[in-house]
């Protein structure tokens, strides 16, 4: 497992980035799976093309990639 905060990716609106970094850990491993968050205010217009602080990415590898437990929505919008 790999955990990365703060990065600063606008995952809200950069899939293309999200499937390339998929992509390079693939290359580790067949089973990879990517959870990302990053705050709703990165969907608004004036936003769309910035790069946000806080969010975080999860990487699971293997065995542990293969089935979410439990996933749930923040009610602020605080993508954390």
């Amino acid at each position: 497992m790999l955990t990365s905060i703060s990065q600063n990716v606008n995952w809200e609106n950069d899939r293309k980035k999200l499937h390339h970094t998929h992509q390079i850990f693939r290359q580790f491993s067949n089973y990879v799976h990517l959870s990302v968050t990053s705050s709703d205010i990165g969907v608004e217009l004036e936003n769309i093309h910035k790069n946000l602080i806080a969010g975080t990415a999860i990487l699971t590898f293997g065995l542990c990639s293969s089935k979410v437990s439990h996933s749930s929505f923040d009610p602020d919008g605080y993508g954390s």
